[in-house]
């Protein structure tokens, strides 16, 4: 099982949302985590327009430095007959590296609190112009200029739309959930090394002119080693096994990293649309991370931050108090007569 933050979703964020799901007066709802313990809700938008017209209404209320989701509702339904909605996941570079972490690590526990049926996508951002009807736009042109596809790849996709998955492995048939880009072997064998121990560190790249998935990196580094082979100008997806010590235990954690510098909207889009895909290819050949993380800039990726999100600090146990007993014992006093 993939470690998530162990933050949950609050009962009012559930009232909150199954009454939005049902009625069409609210556009989003925007949701923050409250006492590093509940997904709450911060902000219900009415809807003003047209669905797509309304996520220029999204971008009033982020903050420079703050994170959040929104949880953004279209004027599609589903057959149950209501709304589907997509979640917005607003990270910007400004805010703090364990809110970072936080956040991307409580992403599925919000989706899964709310039902994953009920969201269409996910869409990331950093910035506000991210999040307006024009950032939509691009976002969704994107989405759909895929490429034709082939005979394989067409079965492949209806072989998940049926809810089965096949993870081979070679060029020709590895292909992954959402945007059908072919894996090359050298990403599969490396993958494989990780998996039996040979190594503890795999970055993984895209070729966005050919439009494959190809081999980054691959070795065995020291923790404080490994943001030295971050790229400063393209992402990249990184497997990283890290072997430490924790209460006296010696822990063995797969940390999955998808690291997103300042670069081409077009290859962040590419990227943040493959992070699922490469994750499903790396699990199908027995990768289980026990912590996903995105981060920005390669300092980021440090002991402290991960420490914190794998190791979360126990909560204080609550001391009782015990009323002291009163000085000489208890007393009988009699009523003299």
């Amino acid at each position: 099982m993939s470690h998530s933050s162990g933050i949950t979703v609050s009962e009012g964020l559930l009232d909150v949302f199954a009454s939005v799901s049902r009625e069409a007066t609210s556009r989003f709802i925007q949701v923050q985590i409250q006492n590093e313990t509940k997904l709450e809700k911060v902000k219900e938008v009415p809807a003003s327009a047209g669905w797509e017209k309304d996520f220029d209404l999204v971008s009033s209320v982020l903050v420079d430095n703050e994170a959040c989701y929104i949880l953004y509702r279209t004027d599609e339904k589903q057959a149950t007959d209501s709304y589907l909605f997509y979640l917005l996941c607003y990270v910007p570079d400004k805010c703090k590296v364990r809110d970072k972490m936080v956040y991307a690590s409580s992403r599925a526990n919000l989706k899964s609190g709310l039902g994953g049926n009920n969201f269409i996508d996910d869409i990331f951002g950093s910035t506000k112009d991210d999040f307006n009807a024009k950032g939509f736009a691009s976002w969704k042109a994107h989405q759909e200029a895929a490429v034709p596809l082939t005979d394989l790849e067409q079965q492949h996709n209806e072989d998940v739309e049926q809810g089965v998955f096949k993870g081979g492995s070679g060029t020709s048939s590895a292909y992954v959930h959402g945007v059908a880009f072919p894996v090359n072997d050298d990403v599969i064998a490396s993958l494989k090394s990780f998996s039996s121990g040979s190594i503890n560190y795999v970055q993984i790249a895209i070729d966005p002119i050919n439009e494959k998935i190809i081999l980054g990196l691959t070795g065995t580094f020291s923790l404080s080693e490994v943001p030295s082979h971050f790229p400063s100008n393209e992402p990249r997806f990184h497997f990283y096994r890290w072997t430490h010590d924790n209460e006296g235990h010696e822990v063995n954690s797969i940390v999955y990293c998808y690291s997103c510098p300042s670069s081409p909207v077009k290859l962040r889009m590419l990227y943040s649309t493959s992070k699922a895909n490469v994750g499903s290819v790396a699990e199908s050949h027995g990768i289980t991370p026990d912590c996903r993380i995105e981060i920005t800039n390669a300092p980021e990726f440090n002991e402290n931050d991960l420490r914190a999100i794998l190791h979360p600090p126990k909560p204080a146990e609550k001391k009782t108090i015990t009323k002291p007993k009163p000085a000489g014992g208890r007393q009988l006093i009699r009523n003299k007569d």
